[in-house]
């Protein structure tokens, strides 16, 4: 499934350049370090589904919804009727264990920029987790962050939104009192 998030970015670039300006240091750098703090704030932001959540909707004839949602995947094709209910059993019980799944998303994003993303207890390195980050270089000077998780389009929508809003907001703050106590040492002189 290929979908894509457009988000206004426009608060990003000012508090981008702001920051450049405050810091002096190269745009990779600046970029890469958004980057992390996007990913990390995403992760934060994005919920948890609560357990209680999943076993109450498969609590509602569980292996009659678990063998449409397999029948529609095609997991039982070529597969005897007595093996079936096994694939059901393992497709329940690994429902269970998704309440974090797409929240995990963002772990490979935070791995990729340089962060540690088992403080916010994500696993970054299981097979199932599809996401990516790809770091700015002095050449290429565009990060990118994606969660590819199976709805996280619909999910984890918001929380990138937020995460974007609250990295520009910190890092214009941040420029704004660097400047200011850099134009304070130079009126005091």
């Amino acid at each position: 499934m290929n979908s894509r998030l457009t988000v206004s970015d426009k608060e990003l670039q000012r508090s981008l350049q702001l920051y450049a300006a405050a810091t002096r240091k190269d745009e990779a750098d600046i970029l890469n370090r958004a980057g992390k703090n996007i990913a990390f704030r995403a992760a934060q932001f994005t919920p948890r589904a609560s357990a209680s959540a999943i076993l109450a909707e498969l609590s509602k004839n569980a292996n009659e919804l678990a063998i449409k949602i397999l029948s529609k995947r095609g997991r039982f094709k070529g597969v005897p009727i007595k093996e079936r209910q096994e694939i059901v059993k393992k497709f329940i019980s690994a429902r269970r264990k998704s309440a974090g799944y797409i929240r995990a998303g963002w772990g490979p994003a935070i791995v990729a920029f340089g962060g540690n993303p088992t403080r916010l207890k994500l696993r970054p390195n299981s097979k199932f987790i599809i996401g990516f980050g790809k770091r700015a270089t002095h050449r290429h000077l565009m990060a990118v962050l994606a969660n590819n998780a199976r709805g996280a389009e619909k999910v984890a929508r918001g929380p990138l939104r937020k995460a974007i809003a609250f990295v520009a907001r910190d890092m214009a703050s941040y420029a704004r009192r660097k400047l200011g106590r850099t134009a304070s040492k130079a009126s005091s002189k």
